[in-house]
């Protein structure tokens, strides 16, 4: 089966995971390509026809060993209609747990066929220059190996002659999988003389936990911990030092800092 177009659907508050995604999508090597975006409320999303060589390349991050919640959210609003999935989970150096296994089962119960997939390592949300956790990956070699990736499925899709010819695609992971994070009322401290109100953080936040009044405001029942703000923030006026997220940093900085490469399944 030829691999005639591409569509890529990601939830990526702090970009890592669309950049892999895409690098993937380039591996394919489709003559059409078309992004769809899910991070932000209100995204469109995308459409599948169910013709043959259609493939779609769904990414998330992991949080806490799961595909975060607000991610089934939105992807539970997409019909696959048989079209092939590669299947990209992006985790801060620590582990992807049960994420990647559950998205494949989820794939599957949304009408797509995974037939590849891979766990990447991101830069991790809680890391800081000061307490690095994957600082600056994917870097050109994650790139680099997930558009290797994209080629080998690509050849995989060739060797096949339909969409449900010979594909059983097995990952890691555990049924039931583990328990998520059961997050506390949590969100990044904001330095009010450093706000400007210049709206960046509202802009990118997922799940419009945040609001403009003067200054930014957060409700941290909303709040996904994403650390999106933070990155967008462009007087660095948001931080997560003093919270119990800054002493998990710690930890995992310093149990958790040794490289991890790629781990892909076909």
């Amino acid at each position: 089966m030829k691999t005639r177009t591409v569509q890529t659907v990601c939830f990526s508050p702090t970009r890592t995971t669309k950049r892999l995604v895409a690098a993937v999508a380039a591996g394919l090597g489709a003559a059409s390509v078309k992004d769809w975006d899910l991070t932000l409320r209100g995204a469109q999303a995308p459409v599948f026809s169910g013709e043959a060589g259609e493939i779609a390349v769904i990414g998330v991050p992991v949080y806490a060993g799961r595909v975060p919640a607000v991610a089934v959210q939105r992807l539970r609003t997409i019909q696959g209609r048989g079209a092939l999935a590669v299947l990209v989970v992006t985790y801060g150096n620590r582990h992807y747990d049960d994420a990647l296994i559950e998205l494949a089962d989820l794939s599957r119960e949304l009408g797509f066929v995974p037939v590849a997939g891979g766990a990447f390592v991101a830069e991790h949300s809680f890391s800081t220059p000061e307490l690095p956790v994957a600082q600056g990956r994917p870097d050109a070699s994650d790139s680099d190996k997930a558009t290797a990736f994209g080629r080998q499925t690509a050849a995989k899709i060739l060797a096949l002659a339909s969409a449900t010819d010979g594909v059983e695609l097995e990952v890691p992971g555990n049924r039931p999988y583990k328990e998520g994070w059961n997050k506390p009322p949590l969100k990044p401290l904001l330095d009010e003389r450093l706000c400007t109100a210049c709206g960046e953080c509202a802009a990118v936040c997922p799940v419009g936990a945040i609001s403009i009044n003067g200054v930014a405001t957060t409700d941290d029942t909303l709040c996904i911990v994403c650390a999106a703000c933070i990155r967008a923030c462009p007087s660095q006026g948001r931080s997560f030092m003093g919270t119990p997220i800054a002493e998990l940093n710690q930890k995992l900085n310093t149990h958790f800092s040794t490289r991890r490469e790629p781990e892909l399944f076909f």
